[in-house]
């Protein structure tokens, strides 16, 4: 699997319409939920969280999370959002680490008023960023995990290093999962981890570019 870096400025910008940053064409699928796509994007001008929430992610990511995610599982999820409440509703137990305290609020009043008491419960958050992140990654309680979702708002956690610090707590048969994992910041995930088990392009909710999704199952 060729994982190839960009030339420069340009050519991101061109990939991230049309491809993603290494080239790779969106899946049919995803082209097929553009209209999707496009009512998440206008709906989360109005308010961060939809009203029948969706990750962050593209629509084959999401299609296979869902093949995933069955209740009971163990979820470390890095940055917190509509992916919370979508892996909440499946019956997850989810252990978030998100940058920001506004945001956590948000999303706890969320949990609680549309899913309820019970599946609130079952969200813990640690309000953390940068290398306090990582290390509260690596502090976490609730592993070992079934499945590590990493995708934080941006650069505001480390990725590679949040995958690292949460590997070993992997549940034998576990899934690692780096979001937007075509950008050139996340090239050494493929010298950390290995070859991805499954990599997925396309368009998704909210997001009107051409996003990448890397699945390792180690």
């Amino acid at each position: 699997m060729e994982w190839a870096t960009p030339s420069g400025p340009r050519r991101l910008r061109v990939h991230n319409r049309l491809v993603d940053l290494q080239g790779r064409r969106p899946s049919w699928y995803s082209v097929a939920r553009i209209p999707l796509t496009l009512w998440t994007w206008f709906e989360s001008r109005w308010r961060k969280l939809l009203a029948r929430p969706y990750p962050y992610l593209a629509w084959d990511a999401v299609r296979y999370l869902d093949r995933i995610v069955t209740p009971g599982m163990h979820v470390l999820e890095v940055g917190g959002g509509n992916s919370t409440l979508w892996l909440l509703e499946r019956g997850a137990h989810v252990h978030t680490i998100e940058p920001s305290a506004e945001w956590i609020a948000e999303l706890r009043q969320a949990a609680f008023d549309r899913l309820g008491r019970e599946a609130a419960n079952r969200w813990t958050v640690v309000q953390a960023t940068g290398n306090a992140a990582v290390e509260a990654i690596r502090q976490a309680s609730g592993g070992p995990w079934d499945l590590v979702l990493v995708d934080p708002q941006g650069q505001t956690i480390p990725r590679i290093e949040a995958l690292l610090a949460a590997r070993p707590q992997l549940r034998p048969g576990g899934w690692l999962m780096l979001d937007n994992s075509d950008h050139p910041l996340q090239a050494g995930a493929l010298e950390a981890l290995g070859i991805p088990t499954k990599v997925v392009t396309g368009y998704g909710a909210m997001c009107l570019v051409v996003t990448q999704t890397a699945f390792w199952r180690p």
